[in-house]
């Protein structure tokens, strides 16, 4: 297992060498990772003879890149940090559905197995929503929580925020998918937040290693990594080109169940609400609007074992129904 995580680390350090690339070399490993430059520097020229495009490495490049690779296993684990391999069953099955997209190495803190539930789904959306789609998101992830899914999203202020908090208030597991190496917390105002995650058996996952930071291209690489993740994309509110999107489209590719908050008719004039509109005019995702599209929603998420907690009366007309946490907007 480590020669696989050596091996994978160390290509993904040289270069112009990507993801992509580091998956069509390793065709040629038939399960007996190189171990030493001179291995993997073989191993690179067979690829090259047989198509794959790649920089031109020498051997000093592949003796410090192998270095490095074994300098950041070591201070991964120093930092209780595990770091797995392509096609490694600690992720979910349908994690490696991306093929081609999936990352080759992934960095995991806290408890792996809240990754791997049967029932996981990914609850998201924009960083500014309105104060009735915060009250909303909190709800959906509250019951959905109280139902043994376990919920994926991406410590990002405001619906993830709201979405990984109501979580945890409700005894639940989340899952925190960040852009950024994990010896560090983005926003700075949610490291309390991750620290509760961890704390409550749930887990920090990235593709990207300690050292990292952010960019905005991550967080669009962060957003398929939602949808791989989980049964279920489900969106509290999103401008029409809001990030979000990235992992709605992403989850369609995937075949991912779609649903989104619907929302009352004073909030459609909203920018924040429109993405969530034109899904469900399309057709493209399922709507959610009372307690019986919740129930089937979570029905749809969860496999046998799981619980469906009574909601009682429709969502709508509730004491705790989502249309109880409208009102006037300024």
């Amino acid at each position: 297992m480590n020669n696989n995580v050596q091996f994978r680390l160390a290509l993904l350090g040289i270069p112009r060498i990507g993801r992509k690339t580091v998956a069509k070399i390793a065709v040629f490993v038939h399960d007996n990772y190189p171990s030493t430059a001179n291995e993997l520097y073989d191993l690179c020229q067979r690829a090259t003879a047989s198509g794959v495009r790649l920089p031109d490495v020498g051997i000093r490049t592949i003796e410090t890149a192998l270095d490095r690779a074994n300098q950041l296993m070591e201070k991964s684990d120093k930092l209780n940090i595990k770091v797995i391999p392509f096609g490694d069953d600690r992720l979910p099955s349908l994690f490696w559905d991306m093929k081609e997209d999936s990352p080759q190495v992934m960095f995991l803190k806290g408890r792996v197995e809240a990754i791997n539930s049967a029932s996981n789904a990914a609850v998201i959306g924009t960083r500014s929503p309105t104060p009735w789609g915060l009250k909303a998101g909190k709800r959906l992830s509250q019951v959905l929580s109280e139902s043994g899914v376990t919920i994926i999203s991406g410590l990002a202020l405001g619906c993830d925020t709201a979405a990984h908090e109501a979580c945890l208030d409700a005894d639940g597991v989340t899952v925190a998918v960040l852009a950024h190496g994990l010896d560090i917390v983005q926003p700075v105002k949610n490291r309390g937040l991750a620290e509760r995650i961890l704390d409550s058996g749930g887990c920090l996952i990235s593709e990207y290693e300690i050292g990292k930071a952010s960019r905005p291209n991550q967080f669009i690489e962060r957003d398929r990594l939602q949808a791989a993740l989980s049964k279920a994309v489900i969106v509290i509110e999103t401008n029409i080109d809001g990030g979000t999107m990235h992992a709605v489209k992403y989850g369609q590719k995937l075949g991912r169940l779609l649903a989104c908050i619907k929302h009352p008719e004073e909030l459609l004039e909203i920018s924040s609400t429109m993405g969530n509109q034109q899904l469900i005019k399309r057709g493209q995702a399922v709507p959610i609007e009372n307690s019986i599209d919740l129930k089937n929603l979570i029905n749809r998420i969860s496999k046998s074992g799981n619980r469906c907690v009574d909601l009682g009366a429709d969502l709508i007309g509730s004491e705790n129904s989502i249309d109880q946490l409208s009102f006037e907007l300024e």
